[in-house]
């Protein structure tokens, strides 16, 4: 969805893929979609949530095979198709290192390794 200048809206909900360029418009989504998942205080309503749904820490997907944790549910998907379970399929030219990501080796490489030839 793009709104304005081809620019994505700027808030997002913390249990789906919904976003809006208004905190207003995430937070009745929130209420009206994922309720189930926080606690209503019956004498405040709505606005006695105990979480609040726009953290940007939250992590509500966790992986039932290794407990790893995800913010986003398409992340926690790819977690158990790829990587969940399988031996890290980069490996450090240097040192026992292994890792999931090339990137991480990489990081690894320049910053234990002094970005070695």
């Amino acid at each position: 969805m793009l709104l304005e200048c081809g620019k994505e809206p700027g808030i997002s909900c913390s249990q789906c893929d919904y976003r809006s360029p208004h905190r207003q418009n995430v937070h009745r989504h929130f209420m009206r979609k994922h309720s189930h998942i926080v606690g209503r205080n019956k004498t405040r309503g709505l606005a006695a949530l105990t979480q609040d749904p726009l953290d940007p820490n939250a992590k509500p997907y966790t992986c039932s095979r290794c407990g790893k944790r995800y913010r986003w549910k398409r992340n926690l998907s790819r977690h158990v198709r790829v990587e969940c379970g399988k031996a890290p399929a980069f490996l450090c030219p240097f040192c026992p290192y292994r890792s999931a990501h090339k990137t991480h080796v990489t990081r690894h490489v320049v910053c234990k390794h002094d970005n070695k030839p």
